[in-house]
């Protein structure tokens, strides 16, 4: 779906260039007579052009609403920067709204049909039954809390599904692009069978809904069981779930939309603040035991084991012992060895965290610096050179996490910890010299097209 708000975009914004003189209000619009870039074509899809405006009128009174929306958003945000990056602040966190508020209004106007308060409370099923909150199962993390009284037999949420026809497509691939046995965390949340090859993804808040069962008895409600469990959609809110539970696999491959859904319900009366439990099934107990026997960390190497020229050895794993992501986030103290370079021209690469930094391609990108490489010599520059030709002030590319989306992190290389620890807010943040990489769903930048290093100083970075 981001893809196709991303194509969208960027159709819009050429069609709004080239047209901004029109006079015929009426005039349709020919997205195809654009010189569009290669990767903008293959996701300018049937159904990304579904979100474009059809006439002259249309477009323009999308744009206005989103330069009126835009400024007011830019007004109300708190910069934080000092005079030397305001204007630089303004003019990159300007564009990221505009496309934020683009893609937002271009899914209001033609991704939504308009439904009147007397449909939706006939046909609408409510999602806001459950929110996130700490679980009441030891190390469980985040759990699924009960925002109303729930009654036995009341549908708790929806569970529309995304299907996966060859499950083997989640699986992890090694350094060489290969498929290995190691499954991506997604297929924690799925459903699926061992004799199958489909796999079917909740695209729903149920994913916070927990395990417990009589079998390990380790359900905390009043009785010891789950108080709900999961079955296939009924024809009253989703007719297409029984239709296609008699086709094939191959049929349910050929087709892009969602076709199945599930629905969880309560299977006793629930209060509100109640954690939801449902039995995942003695296949997933039989995995989580084997993991918990099997699963180990990796060793702890010794200062007299490690050897720069052992490659058996990962080089992050010769400097210190196993941590979490969660452990690297939460802790001030971070084993910085494991995760930074300090080096300029190295880049860490980590047995099982992988860094990436919230960042929005800008004007910055398109400075002359990263289109002319003629005559330039690398190895003749020394570090603080090489920092300040290719390297631009990090502070800026914050955010408020709700607004951000699939493509918002981009790869990245944390290569120093800076001296001025903490940022000049002090909030407490460390600073980090970082370098980024090309995100795959996002137009080549001319630094990537260019063989270039991208630097953003005083970057402050989650793991």
């Amino acid at each position: 779906m981001q893809v196709d708000f991303d194509a969208a975009e960027w159709a819009v914004m050429q069609q709004w260039k080239k047209n901004n003189s029109a006079s015929d209000g009426n005039a349709l619009l020919d997205y195809d007579d654009i010189d569009h870039p290669r990767i903008v074509k293959e996701r300018l899809t049937s159904h990304a052009r579904a979100f474009l405006p059809k006439t002259w009128e249309e477009l323009q009174r999308i744009m206005q609403q989103v330069e009126e929306e835009s400024a007011t958003i830019l007004k109300l945000q708190n910069a934080n920067v000092g005079t030397s990056t305001e204007q630089q602040y303004e003019d990159s966190i300007s564009i990221r709204i505009k496309s934020d508020v683009l893609q937002r209004r271009l899914a209001r106007e033609y991704g939504t049909t308009a439904r009147t308060p007397e449909w939706i409370e006939q046909n609408g099923l409510c999602i806001e039954h459950l929110v996130p909150g700490p679980s009441t199962l030891p190390q469980a993390g985040q759990g699924a809390i009960a925002q109303h009284t729930l009654s036995k037999g009341e549908i708790i949420v929806p569970v529309p599904l995304l299907h996966v026809s060859d499950k083997r497509v989640l699986n992890m691939t090694d350094s060489d692009g290969h498929f290995t046995d190691w499954q991506q965390l997604l297929v924690n949340y799925c459903f699926s069978h061992d004799e199958s090859s489909l796999m079917l993804c909740p695209t729903t808040n149920a994913i916070l809904i927990n395990h417990c069962s009589e079998r390990m008895k380790n359900c905390p409600t009043f009785d010891g069981k789950p108080n709900a469990a999961y079955q296939w959609a009924g024809e009253n809110w989703d007719p297409r779930t029984q239709i296609w539970l008699n086709k094939t696999i191959d049929e349910l491959a050929q087709q892009q939309e969602r076709l199945l859904a599930l629905e969880i319900v309560a299977t006793q009366d629930i209060q509100p603040g109640d954690e939801v439990f449902m039995d995942y099934g003695p296949e997933w107990e039989a995995a989580w035991r084997h993991h918990m026997q099997h699963w180990k960390s990796p060793p702890i190497i010794s200062d007299t084991e490690k050897t720069d020229n052992d490659d058996s050895i990962p080089s992050a794993a010769k400097d210190s012992a196993y941590f979490s992501v969660s452990e690297a986030n939460r802790n001030d103290t971070v084993p910085l060895p494991q995760l930074v370079s300090n080096s300029i021209r190295e880049e860490k690469d980590h047995p099982h965290i992988f860094t990436a930094c919230l960042y929005w391609p800008t004007k910055l990108d398109h400075d002359p610096v990263f289109h002319n490489t003629q005559g330039v010599d690398f190895d003749a520059m020394d570090d603080i050179e090489l920092v300040n030709r290719y390297g631009d002030n990090g502070s800026f590319y914050r955010g408020d996490y709700s607004q951000q989306g699939d493509g918002s992190y981009w790869p990245c290389s944390v290569l120093f910890q800076e001296n001025n620890t903490h940022s000049e807010e002090g909030d407490g943040e460390i600073q980090y010299l970082v370098r980024i990489s090309q995100h795959h769903l996002h137009n080549s930048q001319p630094w990537d097209e260019n063989e270039l290093p991208r630097f953003l100083c005083k970057f402050a970075l989650n793991f």
